[in-house]
């Protein structure tokens, strides 16, 4: 009888554990895409500023995760990105750098930290880290990677641009839970 009730009390505390995770908003998570065009301040190899032209638009099929139902051609809008000095990398921060309105949800990117900051032939490579934001209730903020690189030579360039949210590991806490369920229950169907 006693493992009865300790059988009991492990799957009451489970479906507590599982009903906890689903009462809180999930992080958001996922892949956005953008392509556009662009104005550096210099040549790709000394270039210390980019600003983004009016053209920028979010490119649908790369998109995934709670990006996913944005529409392709979505317009988007980039602050200018001043990182300093040609290479630079460390610590930069920059408020809502991209920020994307859809279906009444805005979605936003605070840029933290430039990890990256190289140019191979005339291509620019800016990678970094910051925070991935959503005015929608359901979806948390969650540290999300930058990643921009450029086309064309000269000052006028096209772009395109990713930001990746990861998967927060909370489907893979809720899988692992589930494992553990099974290989209990057919432990237990075995004796």
């Amino acid at each position: 009888m006693n493992k009865i009730l300790s059988l009991k009390i492990l799957v009451a505390t489970a479906l507590g554990l599982i009903a906890s995770v689903g009462a809180v908003a999930a992080p958001l998570n996922g892949d956005i895409k953008f392509q556009g065009s662009a104005t550096l301040d210099a040549v790709a190899a000394s270039a210390t500023k980019i600003t983004f032209n009016n053209d920028v638009e979010v490119n649908a099929s790369g998109s995934t995760g709670d990006y996913a139902g944005i529409a392709n051609g979505t317009s988007a809008t980039f602050k200018v990105l001043d990182f300093s000095s040609s290479g630079y990398v460390g610590n930069l921060a920059i408020d809502n750098l991209w920020t994307v309105v859809y279906s009444g949800t805005t979605y936003t990117f605070d840029l933290e930290r430039i990890t990256v900051n190289s140019v191979i032939g005339t291509t620019l490579i800016i990678e970094g880290f910051g925070t991935a934001e959503s005015t929608d209730a359901s979806q948390d903020d969650w540290v999300a990677a930058f990643q921009l690189s450029t086309s064309g030579s000269g000052t006028e360039i096209n772009f395109s641009s990713t930001t990746e949210v990861p998967d927060s590991g909370t489907t893979a806490a809720l899988l692992g839970l589930g494992m553990l369920g099974l290989a209990g229950a057919a432990r237990r169907l075995k004796k």
